[in-house]
């Protein structure tokens, strides 16, 4: 199992697009298939960091998965949804985790994860963040 930890900021008017972008494309595309599945979006708490930053994990089965995953979005049918939603962000910073032997969540299954975007109440996450020298405690707001 492998989670993409992606960072995004967004452009602040396209705010409501951006998390569109990710209910109706990619959670659904993801749940049609095996490979992956959306497991979180969320957004920071303003006045928590910087604005307009969006927070996704995404898991992925395993490397081949991941492998074709990106190849899809490289150069298949992934590829306009990746270029659309890039006109809606400033940057992303992405990095692949891997599950710990003693990790809580070290596996995902995936027909139990919902990919239809159904809404449910604000659950309040924290998450620990370190950039360089800096660590920080960063709140964010899952709808």
């Amino acid at each position: 199992m492998l989670f993409i930890h992606e960072v995004h900021t967004v452009r602040g008017r396209a705010e409501d697009e951006f998390e569109a972008a990710f209910r109706d494309g990619w959670m659904p595309t993801l749940g049609a298939g095996d490979d992956a599945r959306l497991l979180w979006y969320t957004n920071h708490a303003h006045g928590s960091g910087p604005a307009y930053t969006v927070v996704t994990v995404t898991a992925v089965r395993d490397g081949p998965a991941w492998e074709r995953l990106a190849l899809r979005i490289q150069k298949g049918d992934l590829r306009q949804w990746m270029r659309e939603l890039d006109e809606l962000r400033h940057e992303v910073e992405a990095k692949v985790l891997v599950p710990l032997p003693w990790s809580p969540l070290p596996d995902v299954a995936f027909d139990e994860v919902p990919a239809d975007g159904r809404e449910h109440e604000l659950t309040v996450y924290m998450e620990d963040r370190r950039s360089g020298r800096l660590q920080r405690t960063v709140v964010m707001v899952a709808r």
